[in-house]
């Protein structure tokens, strides 16, 4: 049994290749070598098997990436001689309300009065509203002052600025109009016609209808009241805002 155990061990060892089989791996590799590079050979196109007539092509491409650039007449700029700054003067004692005028004029103030009033009875037709009564001038002015310092002095909610409570609630405010006109202003408040407004499948349909006026009288303002200097920077700013809005951009690095 001993011996017999030993002779399967034996056969089970591999002592290695003889000189036959070393000879038939070598000529397989041979033939696989030859063959590979047979292939690589097939696949290159010889420069000898392209006309004269074709390499011309090439010729020229190259020449012209060689002088493209050359140039001898240097690069003329004409002088910026324009007159740059504000074209509007403002006093020396002028206060903050006389700048915002410059881009928010008194004009653009009125047709803000006028289309909300019209906006107010529009509804008022469809659902009567007794406690309203039409906007004037100096209210308007009111109401988007009021907006600007809610900008500054921030609350988490704008009913706690006509708070009771001393700590919260702001004098100010609450003394320039009762927080149920400013809740009747806000509901009404508008900037464009509706009757105007093109339909959203019509090719002219105005995203920006309903602060188109403001924004294109603000935009004309910058151009007349400031003549921009000779270099300019431009940057973006981003606002944070999870409503619907057709011109709403998702920026994920900028998360």
């Amino acid at each position: 049994m001993a011996a017999v155990s030993e002779s399967k061990v034996e056969e089970d060892v591999f002592l290695g290749f003889d000189e036959e089989e070393r000879e038939t791996v070598a000529a397989w590799r041979r033939e696989r070598f030859e063959a590979r590079n047979q292939s690589d050979l097939e696949s290159d196109i010889s420069v000898s098997s392209v006309s004269t007539g074709d390499l011309s092509d090439f010729e020229e491409e190259e020449d012209e990436e060689e002088t493209w650039n050359e140039n001898p007449n240097p690069v003329e700029v004409s002088p910026f001689t324009e007159a740059t700054g504000p074209t509007s003067g403002v006093a020396e004692d002028g206060t903050a309300i006389d700048f915002f005028y410059l881009m928010f004029p008194e004009e653009l103030i009125e047709q803000i009065v006028a289309e909300t009033n019209c906006y107010a009875q529009e509804c008022i037709a469809t659902k009567p509203d007794h406690e309203w009564y039409d906007t004037m001038l100096d209210e308007t002015k009111v109401f988007i002052g009021l907006h600007m310092l809610f900008g500054i002095k921030r609350l988490p909610a704008t009913r706690l600025y006509w708070s009771e409570d001393p700590l919260i609630g702001v004098p100010f405010v609450q003394k320039v109009t009762s927080r149920n006109r400013f809740d009747k202003l806000s509901k009404y408040f508008h900037l464009n016609n509706n009757a105007n407004q093109v339909p959203r499948e019509d090719p002219g349909h105005d995203k920006l209808f309903k602060v188109r006026p403001v924004l294109d009288r603000v935009v004309q303002c910058c151009k007349m009241e400031l003549r921009a200097q000779k270099d300019l920077s431009v940057d973006e700013a981003m606002v944070k805002f999870k409503g619907r809005l057709g011109m709403k951009q998702y920026a994920d690095e900028a998360c």
